[in-house]
């Protein structure tokens, strides 16, 4: 299965491409977080056949959640 990892940040997004039988991913593109990430996220979704998404969530020390954590789950 194709996977598409997301690092979300306020200003770019890390993209990364893994094959779950292999348990590895590799680095893809860094793209612009701006008002077409969304459609260029699908555009990669059909083109590189992504089965899945898995989206990072930066939790604090404690397992709390931060502005950040926040952001990405708003996204």
């Amino acid at each position: 299965m194709r996977v598409l990892g997301i690092d979300f940040g306020d200003s770019k997004i890390g993209l990364a491409i893994g094959e779950s039988d292999a348990n590895l991913a590799t680095p893809f593109v860094v793209i612009k977080n701006n008002e077409y990430t969304l459609e260029l996220l699908k555009k990669y979704v059909k083109d590189e056949d992504i089965e899945k998404i898995v989206i990072g969530i930066p939790y604090g020390d404690n397992y709390e959640i931060t502005d950040q954590a926040e952001k990405v789950q708003k996204f």
